[in-house]
């Protein structure tokens, strides 16, 4: 047993105490921040695989788009399919299965169009995409103006390479 004077007075006792509590509370809190972020690390993980990467939507209408273009017949080969931007901060649950892109009722191939893309799954969703198809083809032009009712001949006409889907219909 200590002695009377080899114990410490009640101040540097009470210190030291304090100064052991506050090391143990760094200590813990240190330890549980690096326990809440071990937790919350594969959430994250998780949540980013959690959502429908956009560009794979934006692909499914592409090729869809391109592939009917085909089908359809009497089509330029070079015709050009432009997708519209999706917005960013679109967030879907990621798709189970392979996407299904469609043309919706009352949708006819003009020069803008909507495609839809949805996902059969579990969690089905629909987005309907804003697509552009341009196509280019020869087509006949004025040399010079003439007036109405004159008849044509070869030297009125140039054969030029413009867009179609700017030309009125039955244009080209």
């Amino acid at each position: 047993m200590l002695k009377r004077a080899q114990m410490p007075d009640k101040g540097t006792l009470l210190a030291s105490m304090k100064a052991m509590i506050r090391v143990r509370n760094i200590r813990t809190k240190r330890e549980g921040y690096a326990t809440v972020i071990a937790l919350l690390l594969p959430i994250a993980a998780a949540a980013q695989n959690a959502w429908q990467p956009l560009e794979s939507i934006r692909e499914a209408a592409q090729n869809f788009a391109q592939s009917q273009l085909t089908a359809r017949g009497g089509v330029d080969p070079t015709a050009a399919v432009t997708v519209g931007a999706l917005d960013p901060r679109l967030r879907l649950p990621a798709c189970e299965e392979p996407l299904d892109p469609f043309l919706p009722n009352g949708m006819h191939w003009r020069v803008n169009t909507t495609i839809g893309v949805r996902c059969p799954g579990a969690t089905a969703w629909t987005l309907y995409v804003p697509v552009r198809i341009t196509e280019t083809r020869p087509v006949l032009v004025l040399t010079h103006p003439v007036p109405r009712g004159t008849v044509l001949t070869a030297q009125d006409v140039d054969v030029e390479i413009r867009e179609v889907g700017s030309l009125g219909s039955g244009y080209y």
